[in-house]
């Protein structure tokens, strides 16, 4: 606390909360770093994760009305799990960091199992033999990467690309919905009132024209004038089924 990372993170925050009122904080997406696991004072890392938590929502107070529940210390922090590797690895460590995640359902802390598949399975890893090439769909995955362009060279500590698009998005969703999702704000899609915000700025409301209009830009539909799309300071070709946008040179 006080560090840094931890005053990004309260910055950032503040900053989405006070561009519009409507803005809530549903949630708060925890994924751990593992190499505190490999560190000497381990031991110390859940009351630290628990201090934190008490300031953050400490710090979140003067804006309570745009969080869930009403207040920022009804916000779940959802805590995600991580690869086989480590708990393999570090199994005392493991059962100390993400255990103290663990049955704190009360003080609005889930803890998200990610190390196995619906069938029990390992979840895929970086390891080439978790993560193989599909030529036939233009998949590289992580047998083809190599020094310069894979995340680390001890590859079973981190999950392959295809679990981070399918069980741990997945599971967050889901941890978010159950824990936050099931309210009559949340399904009506109810917004705060608007209010100044806190810091002396008042974000300004939604404009007196509430209307949408959505347009998706496709090779196959044509021109990109013709399908309603232009360029500020640049130019848009179609060439060979692709668009190529340019920058217009000073």
């Amino acid at each position: 606390m006080g560090k840094p990372l931890y005053q990004d993170l309260i910055a950032r925050t503040k900053a989405a909360l006070q561009k519009n009122p409507k803005n809530v904080l549903l949630a708060v997406c925890w994924m751990q770093g593992e190499f505190d696991m490999s560190a000497a004072t381990h031991a110390q890392q859940p009351a630290l994760f628990t201090a934190m938590l008490t300031r953050f929502r400490a710090d979140l107070s003067v804006f309570n009305a745009q969080c869930h529940g009403g207040s920022a210390a009804d916000v779940p922090w959802i805590c995600g799990d991580t690869t086989y590797y480590w708990k393999n690895t570090y199994a005392t460590q493991y059962d100390t960091v993400y255990g103290g995640y663990k049955n704190r359902e009360s003080e609005g802390v889930y803890f998200v199992p990610f190390m196995t598949d619906g069938n029990g399975v390992n979840t895929a890893t970086n390891a080439p033999a978790e993560d193989p090439d599909i030529p036939a769909s233009g998949y590289y995955g992580a047998a083809s990467r190599t020094n310069g362009n894979q995340v680390s060279s001890n590859r079973p500590t981190h999950f392959s690309s295809w679990a981070r698009r399918s069980i741990i998005p997945d599971r967050l969703a889901t941890a978010i919905l159950n824990a936050a999702g099931r309210t009559s704000a949340f399904i009506s899609g109810k917004a705060p009132e608007i209010k100044p915000s806190p810091g002396g700025n008042t974000p300004s409301g939604p404009s007196a024209d509430t209307s949408v209009r959505t347009i998706s830009l496709l090779p196959a539909a044509g021109e990109a004038a013709a399908q309603g799309w232009s360029i500020k300071d640049g130019g848009i070709q179609l060439s060979d089924g692709v668009f190529k946008i340019t920058k217009q040179k000073q």
